[in-house]
């Protein structure tokens, strides 16, 4: 709508308690302002503003689509000519027609169905001819008695002279779908098969999108739009889309890609859903049987091809090993079809730990490392040797006790083992055998005193030692942090 040149508008009280301050704001809770308004020509008119009361309605979380597409949205399908673009909005159609669920993609079980009835469906075309159209919807099992195809306008006089038909105009034959829409409660599902064939260049493409957004909304029901789009891959396998025409107005945007090495796979994924978190994409395919939906082949939207999924899975299994030459991992990787580059992106968004090892040459190479693995390493390595300290401690301790044993075994009679031994000069065993029985005590004191230091120790390490199998078997028990 084209914004009028040089108007005023003007506050106009309709009541007292309007008009007076004191009461206005009571009066205005439940009514809202009016306002007379005057264009550059003199003509007047009223405006007051269109409120509506927020609430949930039951039907709100009614999917046309459960997850993938919402009823009441417009809904933007891109992709490059010749790519499955009418195939597929095809049997969208002939599903509505015929009241078949379409196939459940994984994350979407728990999700409420939309009723499943038959309903009619607005087909807009001029890519094909109507024979054409009918055979594929033939193929699909479609009920083409519910399908209305337009895409032409006929014209006649008042007489009832014919005269040439003309192409469908959006911007002049938007009433007429308007009412189509308010006559057949029954329609389900209106298709622009291309969208682009019915207006005058992007600028009015994305003009239309905006207006059938709002006709969807009044509607209820979903619109679905097709326009050319450059749909690729890059060396990554992430999804490039490139397009003439703005889609900012849809609800929801989605495209057709064919896999770059096997062009029998095709992927129907979601770019953008103002709604909801974006669902997973799926696989199809179109053979002389007709379409097939592959609902156990989800695409990732971040990861159609699932490259980046694989090499993740090579980079772990290898780094869960132990830390690797960098220059090895690029020779397995490129073996595998990865390009370096794409290789140090996953590498820097699995966190892998890069450091350089001490050398020259070969032996001074830089190691990439998971840093979970490494502290579950050194956390083994701590283990062991504290094991091994707790073993050394046990043996000396045994020996120890075995000695402290050995010398407290007194000799018969009660005499000293000393003073047998020197029997053969009694004379001096009445000088020295308190200080040979002084020396006895004193060493089978120490020894003793060294046994509880020694057993002591060992407890103190089999105490610190119990933590740490408990964490390291608990670091074991944890799957690595690939992110």
């Amino acid at each position: 709508m084209k914004r009028p040149e040089k108007v005023t508008s003007v506050f106009v009280p309709r009541c007292d308690d309007e008009a007076n301050p004191a009461t206005r704001a009571e009066f205005r809770a439940h009514t809202p302002a009016r306002f007379q308004v005057q264009d550059a020509s003199g003509q007047q008119w009223f405006e007051t503003a269109d409120r509506q009361q927020v609430g949930v309605d039951e039907d709100d979380q009614a999917w046309f689509w459960p997850g993938m597409m919402s009823r009441g949205d417009l809904i933007v399908i891109q992709g490059e000519s010749g790519v499955g673009k009418s195939y597929l909005v095809l049997d969208m159609i002939a599903r509505v027609t015929r009241g078949t669920p379409f196939p459940t993609v994984p994350g979407t079980e728990s999700l409420p169905l939309a009723p499943q009835e038959s309903g009619k469906v607005v087909l807009i075309t001029r890519h094909d001819h109507i024979k054409r159209v009918s055979k594929r919807l033939s193929i699909l099992g479609a009920d083409q008695s519910q399908i209305h195809v337009e895409g032409y306008i006929s014209r006649m006089l008042a007489d009832h002279t014919e005269l040439d038909g003309r192409v469908f105009d959006l911007k002049l034959d938007l009433p007429k779908l308007r009412q189509e829409l308010q006559d057949l409660p029954s329609i389900k599902l209106v298709v622009f098969d291309p969208l682009c064939d019915f207006c005058q260049g992007p600028a009015e493409v994305a003009q239309i999108l905006s207006e059938l957004r709002q006709l969807a909304w009044t509607f209820d029901i979903p619109v679905v739009v097709t326009l050319p789009a450059q749909v690729r891959f890059d060396t990554a396998g992430a999804l490039k889309v490139t397009s003439r025409y703005r889609t900012e107005q849809a609800r929801a945007v989605w495209c057709l890609a064919t896999h770059p090495q096997f062009s029998h796979r095709r992927f129907f994924i979601p770019r953008r859903i103002n709604h909801s978190a974006l669902p997973l994409g799926v696989e199809f395919r179109i053979d002389n049987q007709g379409f097939t939906w592959r609902g156990d082949r989800p695409a990732d939207p971040a990861d159609p091809l699932g490259w980046e999924t694989d090499l993740r899975q090579l980079l772990t299994e290898v780094l869960t090993l132990g830390p690797q030459a960098s220059a090895d991992l690029m020779y397995l990787g490129q073996y595998k079809g990865y390009s370096p580059k794409q290789i140090r992106a996953v590498a820097y968004r699995m966190g892998v730990g890069i450091r350089k090892c001490p050398g020259f040459g070969k032996d001074g190479s830089w190691d990439w490392f998971l840093p979970d693995v490494e502290a579950r390493r050194k956390n083994e390595e701590s283990l062991e040797k504290a094991a091994e300290n707790v073993e050394n401690v046990e043996v000396a301790s045994a020996v120890t006790k075995d000695a402290v044993e050995f010398s407290s075994v007194g000799p018969p009679n009660g005499d000293d083992w000393a003073r047998d031994l020197d029997s053969a000069a009694p004379n001096e065993s009445k000088f020295k055998p308190a200080s040979a029985h002084a020396n006895v005590t004193d060493t089978r004191t120490r020894n003793t005193e060294s046994l509880a230091n020694a057993e002591g120790n060992a407890n103190n390490v089999v105490m610190a030692l119990a933590p740490t199998k408990d964490a390291a078997v608990h670091t074991t028990a944890a799957p690595p942090n690939s992110d």
